[in-house]
């Protein structure tokens, strides 16, 4: 359960559907891999659609996602962790820059 709940948890499930990904993608199921995340996608909105590849659009998003919460966990650390300090933060920050 300690798993299924924590940080742990989405780490496996991530390399777990990596695993999957990329055997389907250089096995016998590589033709039903490549027509799944090529097949298009659409999203309509007042009349107008986007149509797009499922595999732009989880691209998209995860980038999305992913900056969203690399900017939360800077902020958190400059609040409230080891960025607080600024003799602390100094070196990070030069490295950054």
């Amino acid at each position: 359960r300690e798993l299924l709940h924590g940080e742990r948890g989405g780490s496996a499930a991530m390399l777990l559907a990596a695993a999957c990904a990329m055997i389907a993608a250089n096995s016998a199921l590589s033709g039903w891999y490549q027509g799944f995340i090529h097949a298009p996608v659409s999203i309509a909105l007042a009349g107008s659609a986007v149509t797009e590849p499922l595999e732009a659009w989880v691209k998209d998003l995860a980038m999305a996602f992913f900056f969203l919460l690399v900017g939360l966990e800077l902020k958190l650390e400059f609040v409230q962790g080891a960025l607080s300090h600024p003799k602390k933060a100094m070196l990070p920050l030069l490295a950054a820059l």
